[in-house]
């Protein structure tokens, strides 16, 4: 078998699972103002960051499911939490069982890259995120002076 750089395999991986997480966070967090915005006046509805950012991948996917009608994305998140999960266990276990490094690294190495593929995948569905986002958030130049329009009062 050959030998596996598993500090540059896991470090490319949780950077794509943190972005993932990050994103989410950032997309709920967007949602949330804004309704925390539509219903100023009528109700309270504090938003509080922290909170979103303390949920886990899994809850966040969740949220984000529910705001956007994706049900098939929580799906995929889970899949991705659970072989991210399954190789923290991996690591853990060969840690505590093995005294040979070099032997972690190749009882492991199957893990590893299910992790590396998963987190590829996290990756796109992070961008997957910046492209929703961006279609809701960036109006096109039409709808863009058609809003100033609107906010001078003129109608047509």
């Amino acid at each position: 078998m050959k030998k596996i750089n598993l500090d540059q395999n896991l470090c490319e991986a949780m950077v794509n699972y943190q972005y993932l997480e990050f994103m989410l966070q950032g997309a709920i967090s967007h949602f949330e103002s804004i309704i925390e915005h539509k219903v100023s006046g009528i109700m309270q509805y504090p938003v509080n960051v922290n909170n979103i950012n303390n949920l886990g991948l899994c809850k966040l996917a969740e949220l984000y499911g529910k705001y956007t009608g994706d049900s098939n994305f929580k799906e995929r998140v889970k899949r991705i939490a659970r072989s991210r999960n399954k190789l923290a266990h991996a690591l853990f276990l060969n840690a505590e069982n093995f005294d040979d490094p070099d032997l972690r690294e190749v009882n492991i190495e199957s893990e590893v890259n299910e992790v590396l593929k998963q987190s590829l995948l996290a990756d796109c569905m992070a961008s997957e995120i910046i492209m929703y986002m961006q279609n809701i958030f960036d109006p096109s130049v039409e709808e863009f002076e058609k809003i100033l329009k609107e906010a001078n009062g003129d109608a047509n």
